[in-house]
């Protein structure tokens, strides 16, 4: 119907055969001689020269159509740049109210809170002690409150409402920034950690007593 511009009417008294769908547990599929097809074509458009030119009419409609669509967004991009619509009471909250209101909020929040105290705590032991192992610590620290600040953010853009260029919203944000969190964060702060483990091995420094190396480990675990 699409190739020859006819309706399911002009198919009705052609010759037809069931062949086998490609797709599992889907239906036969109906199948018409091609010659018969292509003759009915003529009786309904004339010629085949009439039905390409009728054919080619309707990409010039379908490209106008298209680009009236992509005009007339950017008139409304353009026009909700220049006279922005005031914010509702919803879009005035803070962000850490917006991550409060659901239960993955209140974790991640946590996490920030909890992840960015113990990379000050670690970092400022490692200047203590110069433990190697400390500073992996504190970058693994780090790793983690990057990650959970990814994740708020995604959190936070995905309760955004829907606008002209997303007409669904931003809902997805959520996944996408746990991508982004489980991958590339994790292994930047991995390969730091490699990174700094090798050099301590091949150029070791001097190691000062660990008594707060222990007492800051000791209170990331508890944590």
């Amino acid at each position: 119907m699409s190739e020859f511009l006819l309706s399911p009417e002009d198919l009705e008294d052609l010759r037809k055969t069931n062949r086998r769908s490609p797709f599992e547990n889907e239906p036969p599929i109906t199948v018409y001689w091609r010659k018969d097809v292509e003759s009915t074509a003529i009786k309904v458009w004339g010629s085949l020269e009439v039905l390409e030119k009728e054919k080619q009419k309707r990409d010039r409609d379908m490209k106008n159509y298209q680009e009236y669509l992509f005009q007339l967004k950017k008139v409304l991009r353009n026009y909700q740049k220049k006279n922005p619509v005031p914010p509702t009471p919803t879009s005035t909250e803070t962000f850490r109210e917006k991550l409060a209101m659901d239960s993955s909020g209140k974790v991640v929040w946590t996490a920030v809170i909890i992840n960015g105290i113990n990379f000050i705590m670690k970092m400022g032991a490692w200047a203590l002690t110069g433990s190697h192992c400390l500073f992996a610590e504190a970058l693994h620290s780090f790793a983690d409150f990057t990650n959970q600040c990814i994740l708020a953010y995604g959190i936070h853009k995905s309760k955004q409402p829907s606008d002209v260029e997303h007409p669904y919203g931003y809902t997805t944000m959520r996944y996408v920034s746990s991508l982004i969190s489980g991958a590339m964060i994790f292994c930047v702060g991995a390969g730091l950690s490699v990174q700094h483990g090798i050099s301590g091995l091949m150029h070791p420094s001097e190691v000062l007593p660990l008594y707060w190396a222990f007492f800051i480990l000791g209170g990331s675990l508890i944590t």
